[in-house]
């Protein structure tokens, strides 16, 4: 299995790849977001990064469900509910 996390300027784990936001969702099988919503993650992920997900991508969001994200995963477009 293939570890992969946003770049930032926190220290790595030693088995994590860091990646750009966008390569991680567009390649990832799983995202898991757990980001509290502030001024900063507002538009985290958005309608762009939104198409970037591969269909099959199962998305965990322990977040508030924006309503964006909602219709994408209920008709398809993105991942699974």
């Amino acid at each position: 299995m293939q570890r992969r996390g946003p770049v930032s300027g926190r220290i790595a784990a030693p088995d994590v790849e860091r990646v750009e936001l966008d390569v991680l969702c567009g390649q990832s099988d799983y995202i898991s977001l757990h980001s509290p919503l502030t001024p900063g993650t507002r538009k985290l992920i958005d309608a762009r990064r939104l198409a970037l997900i591969k269909p099959n991508t199962i998305v965990v969001n322990t977040a508030r469900l924006p309503h964006r994200l909602r219709y994408r995963l209920d008709f398809g477009k993105a991942g699974k509910l």
